[in-house]
């Protein structure tokens, strides 16, 4: 092996990806004494995920870029939460699924039943799903324990129908 390809290759940067971890391995090769630096490669180490899902009733009316309204639709909204880590807590988990459905669950309780066009944030921003799933992401991510990353919020508006938002 060529302690200066590993040596070379140890000073490269990963690539980037945020509070990510990472490790060096060697690409496997048939044979030769001398392994190139090309054959190291950053990896990214192992990462548990889990999601939690919840439900809420609301109606959303779009509007479109010349100002003309859509009808009003009442859909039956699913949200999907997906939070990792690279480490369990001392409880062998990610987060305890009912602790992070909670806090899902208290987010989205201001939807639930009414019309998303009469809430603050719709006011500003149209009440897209995709504007749902971010504003959903943006309450929940600094509620999460630190260490945690919250990967993704999906909204399904309805069944084959989804927008989802990550950092």
């Amino acid at each position: 092996m060529s302690i200066n390809a590993c040596d070379n290759a140890l000073r490269k940067e990963p690539p980037v990806k945020p509070g990510a971890k990472y490790f060096l391995y060697l690409a496997p090769r048939s044979s030769g004494v001398a392994v190139p630096e090309s054959d190291f490669t950053w990896g990214l180490l192992n990462m548990f995920t889990i999601s939690v899902e919840t439900r809420f009733r609301a109606s959303h009316r779009l509007i479109g870029p010349s100002g003309s309204k859509e009808p009003a639709y009442r859909h039956n909204w699913l949200v999907t939460a997906d939070v990792s880590s690279d480490s369990l807590n001392a409880m062998g988990v990610v987060i305890d699924f009912r602790r992070l459905k909670a806090a899902v669950d208290n987010i989205v309780a201001e939807f639930d039943n009414k019309s998303l066009s009469r809430i603050g944030y719709f006011r500003r921003n149209n009440p897209s799903a995709e504007n749902v799933a971010k504003y959903i992401y943006e309450k929940l991510e600094p509620k999460l324990p630190k260490g945690l990353k919250l990967q993704s919020i999906r909204v399904v508006e309805e069944p084959g129908c989804s927008a989802r938002f990550s950092k």
